[in-house]
């Protein structure tokens, strides 16, 4: 597999199957976020590896860039954000979380396998990491559940980037 940064800090570890797909994993400070046990037998996230690549490509601006949420709504977080969206009137909310959401998390890529569903936004010089995939999906338990952690920007974006230059 190859590794781009150092798991202790931020890391994606990948090796590819084919053009397009192959396995991936997520490292923030030593917790790996797409390793999941299904059927007593360990995996990382196996899929459409190329798809996210692109979608780091085309997300990594507003990422490193954006540094307010796009409604009113007073959260701590990319998570607690989401959950309070869903309170509101769709009307209010709709197009301005979705344009949100689609620039700050892949997990609308997510095809057959388990794809846990990250956030990644900047808060002041650090890129916020969340998850949950607590109850995602029926059948694979992932190590890390649920997970914040921040990286620095730097580290962050140097990452993504060779990740993306890989290809």
């Amino acid at each position: 597999m190859t590794i781009i940064g150092s798991k202790d800090t931020f890391a994606i570890e990948y090796e590819m199957t084919d053009s397009d797909y192959g396995w991936m994993e997520i490292w923030v400070n030593n917790r790996t976020v797409c390793s999941y046990l299904w059927r007593d037998k360990k995996f990382h996230f196996w899929g459409h590896v190329k798809l996210l690549v692109e979608w780091f490509s085309d997300s990594i601006e507003a990422i490193l860039n954006e540094t307010e949420f796009p409604l009113a709504v007073n959260a701590t977080s990319s998570i607690d954000f989401e959950s309070k969206c869903r309170r509101l009137p769709s009307d209010d909310w709709a197009d301005a979380r979705w344009n949100w959401y689609i620039s700050h998390t892949w997990y609308y890529l997510h095809e057959d396998s388990p794809l846990p569903l990250v956030y990644f936004r900047r808060v002041e010089n650090k890129i916020e990491i969340e998850w949950d995939e607590s109850d995602l999906y029926d059948g694979p338990v992932f190590d890390n559940p649920k997970g914040l952690e921040f990286v620095d920007v730097q580290t962050f974006s140097e990452v993504i980037h060779k990740f993306i230059e890989s290809f």
